[in-house]
């Protein structure tokens, strides 16, 4: 399906074939479920360390309970750096296995035209969660310059603080939706014409050219092929398209 189709149009063709929905959400419920009860349990584990109580958060001076919230944040910090050290790179691993096998599944019965490439599909994956871990330390270290900057003085600036986290977390949604296409496009590169790994990656920076709209409530970055395209049977369609089937054996 190509990225400049609407949300609309994915769900109707989703609803038409509650199979494949139905396969999607099984590989991917069947990672959540287990992981979802692996962070509920580290979660009351680290909170049990923690004292905090909410009604004592003061509402009207938002500096004494950042200052409330700073303090509760630095006790359960050593505790959520541990559990990171050891639950990130295990959940990564575990989730670029899951969607590879997962989605390289689905897609082969979504069209017939797909390669099998599960191994290129959870390294794709692995990439695009070390670029996702990499953009989210960028905008806390972002917003750590902004604190520092704005708040850390006898007198904070709160509004400028405000403009710089709104500035600093939109330059950095952008950033990451260019990235984020990217990783989404290069899959089906691989499956479609049986690329490796970074020629997939090199291929979807000449599909066409970027073009940004703006949707209902958020700005949606999307690629169109355009030059790519050709006609068939009056109807402007690409190789790259991928045609939802009227039945599924």
């Amino acid at each position: 399906m190509r990225g400049t189709q609407s949300l609309l149009h994915i769900c109707v063709a989703c609803w038409k074939q509650p199979n494949l929905l139905a396969r999607e959400l099984l590989w991917r419920w069947a990672f959540g479920l287990p992981v979802a009860a692996i962070l509920y349990y580290q979660a009351t584990r680290i909170a049990a360390h923690v004292a905090l109580n909410p009604s004592a958060i003061s509402l009207n001076d938002p500096v004494e309970a950042g200052q409330q919230l700073a303090m509760a944040a630095a006790a359960v910090k050593p505790e959520v750096e541990r559990a990171i050290a050891w639950l990130g790179p295990l959940l990564t691993v575990a989730w670029a296995i899951a969607s590879g096998l997962g989605r390289s599944a689905v897609l082969q019965r979504i069209d017939p035209r797909m390669r099998s490439a599960p191994f290129t599909l959870i390294v794709l994956q692995l990439l695009r969660m070390t670029a996702l871990v990499s953009v989210c330390l960028g905008w806390y270290r972002a917003l750590r310059w902004a604190a520092d900057t704005t708040l850390d003085s006898a007198t904070p600036n709160l509004v400028a603080w405000s403009a710089w986290v709104i500035c600093l977390s939109l330059g950095i949604f952008v950033l990451w939706a260019l990235l984020s296409w990217i990783f989404s496009i290069a899959p089906l590169l691989a499956m479609l014409e049986g690329r490796g790994v970074f020629s997939s990656l090199a291929s979807t920076l000449h599909l066409g050219e970027l073009r940004s709209n703006v949707g209902s409530s958020a700005t949606k970055l999307a690629l169109d092929g355009d030059h790519a395209e050709h006609d068939e049977g009056g109807v402007r369609t690409s190789p790259y398209l991928i045609r939802m089937p009227k039945t599924v054996p």
